[in-house]
């Protein structure tokens, strides 16, 4: 079974991946711009690494738990 990460965690690496986006957006030099870009992006894969479970299937009693593990999440900070 794979590691369990906490809703806020995973918000904490989108707002981080959302920060870097707006520093490559700001910066004028086009190494830190690909830095933070490729920055960004990791942590938004490595998130969704961690937010998908398939053990959760598996573990669900109910229609409502598959439901809850199926509803769309807002990672807009």
């Amino acid at each position: 079974m794979g590691q369990r990460i906490k809703p806020e965690d995973l918000r904490e690496m989108m707002r981080v991946a959302r920060k870097l986006r707006a520093a490559a957006q700001a910066t004028h030099d086009d190494g830190y711009t690909d830095l933070f870009v490729r920055a960004a992006i990791a942590l938004e894969e490595r998130a969704a690494q961690l937010a998908y479970h398939p053990s959760d299937i598996e573990e669900a009693e109910d229609n409502q738990t598959i439901a809850d593990l199926y509803r769309p999440v807002d990672f807009r900070c």
